[in-house]
């Protein structure tokens, strides 16, 4: 593109605009001071630099600035109890919204030992691998009788055996007609 005679106020325009950009740009990224907080800026040093000296303390005067630790001040409120509505404030338990107390709930009576009854009935499933390709969920390699099923976790074997879970070493069955669960180990 060529820059003619006539084009010059257009460059210096452009120039100008763009020095103006980079002006408010950089107030807006580097946030110069404006003089409202120049001024609380000066204030709080002023404040800073009028702060006693530790070795000299007001007694009478209280300075927010003034981190030091007053015993006789703790003293005084050392024997004060906390009359309130008689809830715990640090605690989740206590007067509800509509005044009803509420208590902490009771942990559950432990179960009575379950009898080891008799073992469920073995099935006929025998597990022997696992089929593992790339990018698919894993599969439970199963026989039974002379079939060979491959089922995922959650699929129905044989119309009657649900499969909930495979494991390297083993599989757990679910018998859906005699509602049992069944462990299958891996067998070699």
């Amino acid at each position: 593109m060529k820059v003619g005679a006539g084009d010059g106020r257009k460059v210096v325009a452009a120039c100008g605009l763009t020095v103006l950009a980079l002006f408010l740009l950089g107030h807006r990224i580097f946030g110069w001071e404006s003089s409202a907080s120049a001024t609380i800026g000066r204030d709080a040093s002023s404040i800073l630099s009028s702060r006693p000296s530790p070795g000299k303390t007001k007694a009478n005067k209280f300075d927010p600035i003034d981190l030091t630790l007053h015993f006789s001040r703790l003293a005084l409120t050392e024997h004060e109890v906390y009359e309130g509505r008689g809830r715990d404030i640090f605690g989740f338990y206590g007067e509800g919204p509509r005044g009803k107390t509420a208590t902490r709930p009771q942990p559950p009576a432990p179960l009575p030992p379950a009898s080891p009854g008799p073992p469920p009935p073995a099935i006929g499933l025998k597990f022997f691998g696992i089929a593992r390709i790339s990018g698919w969920p894993r599969r439970a390699c199963l026989s039974q009788e002379g079939d060979i099923f491959t089922a995922g976790a959650g699929d129905i074997v044989d119309r009657r055996y649900k499969l909930l879970r495979i494991g390297d070493f083993a599989v757990d069955v679910q018998d859906l007609l005699a509602n049992d669960t069944h462990t299958l180990p891996l067998q070699r």
